[in-house]
């Protein structure tokens, strides 16, 4: 390959004179800097895969025997969720009430086979039961507030029923204090034409 570079280098200097040699001087550094930055990682990658990679192969298989159950962990979080996730999470968008004995039976039952994987469905089931217990909570908290506004239209609709009974208790009272002070007024009228006839 370095012949190659001396070839086209003696092409170069041979045709130019001195500014060849400044050419010449520039290919030179152009195959340096390849020889550096492209070749020669080229030849340390080859000298790792071909010394390294008979060691690395054992270490990788020693560190997922001793991280197996790390990793069965996630595989089974990640590809195996819980059978109730999906009634939880239609009752979570819908806000409905879920059905409580068949929820149950679904949290309780552990599936058969490997540790970890029980371990993952037990936290999974945790998981559900916090999701519902934050779902179950803000829907006490909307009742709650619900309730309050019926209860302040309720006071309000109280309130606004009294001033409407006490505004036709007071008219009936200003009603009867009219008659009274016509019926005086009228006695009055009487009496006087009485006097004056």
């Amino acid at each position: 390959m370095l012949e190659f570079f001396d070839s086209v280098a003696r092409s170069i200097g041979a045709s130019g004179g001195p500014i060849g040699g400044i050419f010449v001087v520039l290919w030179y550094l152009l195959v340096f800097v390849f020889l550096i930055f492209m070749y020669i990682p080229f030849l340390v990658i080859g000298w790792i895969v071909s010394y390294i990679w008979p060691i690395l192969i054992p270490a990788a298989l020693v560190v997922l025997i001793m991280k197996w159950e790390t990793i069965a962990y996630w595989y089974f979080w990640a590809f195996y969720p819980h059978p109730a996730r999906h009634m939880v999470q239609e009752a979570l968008n819908t806000r409905s009430v879920l059905d409580g004995p068949a929820l149950a039976a679904v949290l309780g039952e552990l599936p058969p086979g490997s540790s970890v994987f029980r371990k993952v469905r037990l936290e999974q089931g945790e998981v559900l039961v916090e999701k519902m217990q934050a779902m179950s909570l803000r829907l006490v908290e909307e009742q709650e507030r619900r309730a309050a506004q019926v209860f302040e239209r309720g006071a309000q609709a109280e309130y606004e029923r009294a001033a409407v009974i006490e505004t036709r208790e007071a008219i009936a009272l200003a009603a009867l204090a009219l008659e009274r002070a016509k019926a005086a007024w009228q006695t009055s009228e009487a009496i006087r034409r009485r006097r004056s006839a």
